[in-house]
């Protein structure tokens, strides 16, 4: 639980950070977000990272690593992030975004 984790002291003690309790958690992939981030900024970084994680590429991603065409299926990975950005800013009025369910009663 992330929220015991930030309030207690000796968890991620190498952290530096002083014990604190969030003022809201959010939730992705929730059925009813209410709550969007823009991530006009950030998409390319986000995209980079998801594909480090090659253990995931062919369950998660559709990416087969010995295919001859890896390159395009990363490159439909991507396309697909960014439509999902795209759709999530298009219900909030931005460019691109990530949606979350916000929680403020912890």
């Amino acid at each position: 639980d992330g929220i015991v984790a930030a309030r207690d002291p000796h968890f991620f003690p190498g952290q530096g950070l002083p014990p604190h309790r969030p003022d809201h958690l959010l939730l992705f992939e929730a059925d009813e977000p209410d709550h969007f981030e823009q991530v006009d900024a950030t998409i390319a970084t986000k995209i980079e990272a998801l594909l480090c994680h090659r253990s995931q590429w062919e369950t998660t991603m559709k990416i087969d690593a010995r295919s001859p065409d890896a390159d395009g299926q990363r490159a439909a990975f991507a396309r697909r992030i960014r439509e999902e950005a795209a759709a999530a800013g298009a219900a909030a009025g931005l460019t691109q975004a990530e949606a979350f369910k916000r929680i403020d009663d912890l």
